[in-house]
């Protein structure tokens, strides 16, 4: 057994913990420009889309390896390895592109320079001390970290439903499910940044029951979203919720119980950077095991560090008067994951599928190849 060992829960509880971060900036504010007052049923349409890909995923990975292992097995080690790049070079981005969005939630939107600089090497800093651990540890944090969530997420979403008009998220019919589909793809995007943690799958001890588990978590993960999308479009309507950056933190400056609490937008904003600690940690972790797969010599704690520093420096170089991490974030980043996130594992599985007709499967190359104990 791997002294370094996470259970499936634990893994689960990152995926998620990470997802909200995105859910909360682009949900629906981008979907509701594809399929208006129905964008809140998008995320329930990819409920079976993701059970079938948690059997995509073990397919290719295999019962004791990851998604390294399972690029090698589809694509050989050549090719392989040039797939891993790619989603190095992807998730170095994206690292960068957490940061800078992150420290702007927390300066105010970036508007006061001196403050986005602290912060943002404050949001690094943090993010590299939690990769740098066990992996384990990261896993027990995040549970923590999971709970602080959730709690918010049910203050915040249980005082709006009171704000709620019917008239702005209904009525739907037949006529509307074209439009409901094709958002889709944004949902799908923000679902994407999850494959970094197949990159993790080796170090998770499953339980029997993790085909149930699975299904159950990304039941509860697309209901949420579905859930604060319904929430937002009631409460705004539409056409301003197409409008408003980040509809979910802005749901939080009209929540408030009287002689109790006012605004409490600014707490909501503290409270949800640990959401982006925990995606950006998946990241970091998920690129420093795709270095390892292409050159087994490399270090972690070298390659870690390396990585933070190339995130942290995108952070500053890539985004300015030019370019807003916002629009990067809810544009071309959400078509790039939902390739690499959806896409790429199932044509990797097709394709180890017809160049092992007939002969070797992952699980008997990981039979082979497994140590003797």
């Amino acid at each position: 057994m791997k002294q370094d060992q996470i259970s499936g829960r634990q893994l689960m509880t990152l995926v998620w913990a990470g997802l909200l971060a995105v859910a909360a900036e682009h949900l629906p504010s981008v979907t509701v420009a594809i399929a208006g007052r129905g964008a809140w049923m998008t995320p329930l349409l990819w409920i079976p889309i993701l059970a079938g890909m948690g059997w995509v995923l073990v397919r290719l990975c295999g019962k004791e390896g990851n998604l390294v292992d399972g690029l090698k097995w589809s694509f050989g080690r050549v090719i392989g390895g040039g797939v891993l790049l790619i989603y190095i070079v992807w998730g170095t981005m994206l690292l960068s592109l957490r940061f800078r969005l992150c420290a702007e939630r927390l300066s105010g939107g970036g508007d006061r320079d001196g403050a986005l600089w602290f912060l943002l090497l404050g949001v690094a800093g943090l993010t590299g001390w939690m990769a740098w651990g066990k992996c384990a540890a990261f896993a027990r944090t995040t549970e923590v970290f999971f709970g602080m969530l959730v709690i918010t997420y049910i203050i915040v979403v249980g005082l709006s439903i009171l704000k709620v008009r019917a008239e702005n998220m209904l009525p739907i019919w037949w006529d509307d499910a074209p439009s409901i589909v094709a958002g889709m793809p944004a949902v799908g995007g923000v679902l994407g940044y999850a494959i970094f943690a197949a990159l993790l799958m080796d170090n998770v001890a499953w339980s029997a029951k993790r085909g149930r588990d699975w299904f159950g978590w990304c039941l509860v993960g697309c209901v949420s979203f579905s859930v604060m999308s319904l929430v937002a479009i009631g409460s705004f309507g539409p056409v301003l919720t197409q409008q408003v950056d980040a509809p979910f933190f802005q749901l939080a400056k009209s929540v408030g119980v009287d002689g109790a609490f006012q605004r409490v937008e600014s707490v909501v904003a503290a409270i949800w950077t640990v959401s982006d600690l925990a995606l950006m940690g998946l990241l970091l972790r998920g690129c420093t095991v795709a270095v390892r797969g292409i050159s087994a010599r490399a270090k972690d704690t070298v390659v870690t560090g390396i990585l933070l520093v190339v995130g942290s420096v995108g952070a500053v170089m890539l985004f300015g008067k030019g370019i807003r991490a916002d629009d990067l974030g809810k544009g071309l980043v959400l078509w790039g994951n939902l390739a690499l996130g959806i896409g790429v594992p199932i044509v990797a599985l097709t394709v180890g599928w017809v160049r092992h007709r007939g002969g070797d499967t992952i699980y008997s190359v990981q039979e082979v190849e497994k140590p003797p104990e």
